[in-house]
């Protein structure tokens, strides 16, 4: 996969500052991982998050917690039942206990974000990033041993955005990324609670199978956000972070993180089962 990358800074900023960056726009949004820090003008932003297919859906268990205090960041519960190439498959920052990346394909659908601040391991309170290596280390030995690994982390708490339109990965600047197309493809997809990657735009897709891909989600009523994938200026290397992440091509349907249907699958379905499914998942009506 080529692995585009785009000029952002580094942002070292408390979580609960990314609330001045954050805005949503009907006809266009710019997708922003809440590890980073932007200063917007006219394009809208979202905050972090993955997930790729359903092939390992039943390995973790997420479970939500209200955090005391602030309705903008919540503790969520990563339960995994199984090691990705025996590690927990994410960076973490230098000097914190931040996910900087996902080093493993499968880490967001085990339940991981860009931006997650990791706080206990196994029941165990971690202050700082030994006090988590330490952990990890026993709990990838207890999970050895049978043992499910459980981590508990804060992250930004997306709002619901009842719009549909279409979105960009990048401000198209053609500058360097801090990460690759593929982790920013993966982050987005927790964030956004239905993305539908195409050929061509919602107002003029470029195949049949994109058009009805798009009309498909259009008749549901729900909310959703569509990439463009032949936009090399603004999403570069997203097409080819679809196919890897996926085997397949383009149009391709995300809902709550998960792989719902190719082109062809989505004309195969009725609108009723299309409907009910991405319901399921977590997809609202649009406003």
């Amino acid at each position: 996969m080529g692995s585009s990358r785009v000029g952002f800074e580094r942002g070292h900023h408390k979580l609960a500052d990314m609330r001045r960056y954050s805005a949503r726009y009907r006809s266009m949004s710019f997708f922003v991982p809440a590890v980073l820090c932007f200063v917007l003008t006219s394009i809208g932003s979202f905050a972090f998050c993955s997930l790729n297919n359903q092939r390992r859906s039943t390995q973790s268990k997420l479970t939500r917690y209200a955090t005391q205090g602030s309705g903008e960041v919540e503790e969520v519960c990563i339960e995994m039942k199984e090691a990705l190439n025996g590690k927990i498959g994410v960076a973490i920052q230098s000097g914190r206990r931040t996910v900087s990346r996902l080093a493993h394909k499968d880490a967001a659908l085990m339940g991981w974000r860009v931006g997650d601040v990791i706080v206990e391991v196994n029941g165990k309170p971690v202050k700082d990033n030994e006090a988590v290596k330490a952990a990890v280390t026993e709990a990838l030995q207890r999970h050895s041993a049978g043992e499910a690994m459980r981590f508990v982390v804060r992250r930004l708490k997306a709002p619901v955005d009842r719009s549909c339109g279409m979105m960009r990965m990048t401000p198209g600047t053609g500058g360097e990324l801090t990460m690759s197309m593929l982790d920013l493809t993966q982050s987005l997809l927790g964030s956004v609670q239905v993305v539908l990657f195409l050929d061509g735009t919602i107002k003029a897709p470029n195949t049949e199978l994109s058009a009805g891909a798009v009309k498909a989600l259009l008749k549901t009523g729900l909310a959703f956000k569509a990439i463009d994938c032949n936009d090399e200026k603004y999403n570069p290397g997203v097409k080819a972070a679809i196919q890897e992440l996926t085997g397949q091509q383009v149009p391709q349907l995300f809902a709550g993180g998960q792989r719902v249907a190719n082109g062809q699958e989505i004309q195969e379905m009725d609108q009723a089962s299309l409907l009910d499914k991405l319901s399921a998942l977590g997809a609202v009506e649009a406003a």
